[in-house]
């Protein structure tokens, strides 16, 4: 009778060991060579599931100066082709100042709701500007999103955003979707950021981002060539939108600059990286099933 205690105790540690195993489980997802992908032909923003299209987001004075070219390059690459993406200036519309417009390439790379519970993402990028791209970028963005539908026709867009500030602020900045209403602002941070001195040199970026509940982001650090830079920024919230739908969606945006003059980004090694872990009532389920069973074989023992 003596040992009976000292077998329950032993059954519910390890009962509660497999449970908590089960509970800090992880799956992590790798999707890899993202630059390699398709392009879609002709440019359709609404029809490129794992292929590269082109949006203008936003333009000064509500006009647009500039389009995107998106083709593979094996000229300038680290594994044989790479994604070039041209900022390239419309002679339709002639500006010479206040010309400001962007160009958003993006890769909708799972379309569906296969990452709605990825909690840990990473961004592992290789860039390269050409020679006019040294001199005329106004800033280079670097973006993953993630919708997640959060309630009834509601949706949670959680655009994990950091740019190369070159011209403006000459500031890193990250994006935080809480600030100015449901608009969402850029937040400067004390890490410098300048244009690369030599052109078609690749420099090696990861960002890693974190997503907490439902309406907030952690911007964790970031590297550059290997050299660590600590952010801890807590966003204020995330964007919301109605009649919309669950995507994970990989972007680099062009930034042009006063001129709006052409240039060149190179594009290779493109690859996301995020970490689900199970929803709490999963765990909850898991954690109330296995106290059922001990207290059925407790009763059993006894």
């Amino acid at each position: 009778m003596g040992r009976r205690p000292l077998l329950l105790k032993a059954a519910l540690l390890c009962t509660l060991l497999f449970v908590c195993g089960i509970a800090a489980s992880a799956d992590s997802v790798s999707i890899t060579n993202i630059d390699d992908q398709p392009i879609t032909r002709p440019n359709d923003p609404n029809n490129n599931v794992q292929s590269w299209a082109w949006v203008n987001d936003s333009c000064y004075m509500g006009v647009c100066y500039a389009k995107s070219r998106i083709s593979h390059d094996t000229a300038v690459s680290l594994d044989g082709q790479s994604l070039e993406l041209t900022f390239q200036k419309l002679r339709s519309q002639p500006c010479s100042v206040n010309c400001y417009t962007d160009t958003y390439n993006f890769d909708r790379v799972i379309f569906g709701s296969a990452a709605d519970s990825a909690t840990s993402l990473q961004m592992d990028i290789n860039v390269a500007l050409n020679r006019r791209g040294l001199t005329d970028s106004q800033a280079l963005e670097y973006n993953i999103e993630q919708d997640v539908q959060i309630g009834s026709n509601l949706w949670a867009r959680f655009i994990y955003g950091v740019q190369c500030d070159y011209k403006g602020t000459g500031l890193w900045r990250v994006w935080d979707g809480g600030l100015n209403g449901d608009n969402g602002g850029w937040v400067a941070t004390s890490t410098p950021c300048t244009p690369p001195t030599s052109a078609d040199v690749f420099s090696h970026y990861v960002f890693d981002f974190t997503r907490i509940g439902t309406d907030q982001i952690e911007y964790n650090d970031f590297s550059i060539n290997g050299t660590d830079i600590v952010l801890d920024y807590l966003t204020h919230g995330v964007q919301t939108a109605t009649n919309f739908h669950d995507q994970l969606v990989g972007a680099v945006q062009l930034d042009g600059d006063s001129r709006a003059d052409s240039y060149s980004a190179f594009i290779d090694g493109f690859t996301i990286d995020y970490t689900t872990v199970p929803e709490p009532s999963s765990l909850a389920l898991l954690i109330a099933g296995a106290i059922g069973l001990l207290g059925a074989a407790r009763k059993k023992l006894l």
